[in-house]
């Protein structure tokens, strides 16, 4: 087969895709199918493609990922700021200090909150600094830390505190 020739390519994957044989195989076992009787440049590239624009099968697709647990509650912490969650509000306008985004820290059990004014761009060691000003000065550490595993946190916020106990 030519290479060139897209009509009889549309025509076999059509054929191997929708007929009343095959009924939507998705595109591994329909390479596997086709490459046993046919051969032509970029041939499972294009078994790809066919798969993908598929409307049935964008709809039918079955879920691989592992199904969720059932959800858990959280413990009810026994004292004030013992557990805390945190969270970013952004989308504000710039204020004169140049700030658009509120950090939201909350107590879980006496839903005290810290509102602090910050720039989106503000990094991972900023917010350790921020965190200890506002935060661990009037509350001590906290046990649990409840967060939506902002890349900040999750990266650069532990690394950011210094420990004087620990050898350089």
């Amino acid at each position: 087969m030519r290479s060139n020739d897209s009509r009889l390519k549309n025509l076999i994957l059509s054929e191997a895709h929708d007929s009343g044989y095959t009924i939507h195989p998705g595109e591994v076992k329909m390479y596997q199918d086709l490459k046993r009787y046919f051969w032509w440049p970029k041939m499972e590239r294009n078994v790809q493609n066919y798969v993908e624009k598929c409307q049935v099968c964008q709809q039918v697709k079955a879920d691989r990922r592992k199904k969720a647990g059932l959800l858990r509650p959280l413990e009810i912490p026994m004292r004030k700021f013992e557990s805390i969650t945190m969270d970013f509000v952004t989308g504000f306008p710039r204020t004169v200090g140049r700030y658009d985004a509120i950090w939201v820290i909350v107590d879980r059990l006496m839903k005290i909150a810290h509102f602090i004014p910050l720039r989106i761009e503000t990094s991972g060691r900023e917010l350790a600094d921020l965190f200890l000003q506002y935060q661990f000065k009037y509350h001590g550490c906290s046990r649990h830390i409840v967060s939506d595993r902002d890349p900040r946190f999750t990266s650069h916020f532990g690394k950011a505190f210094k420990r004087p106990w620990a050898q350089n």
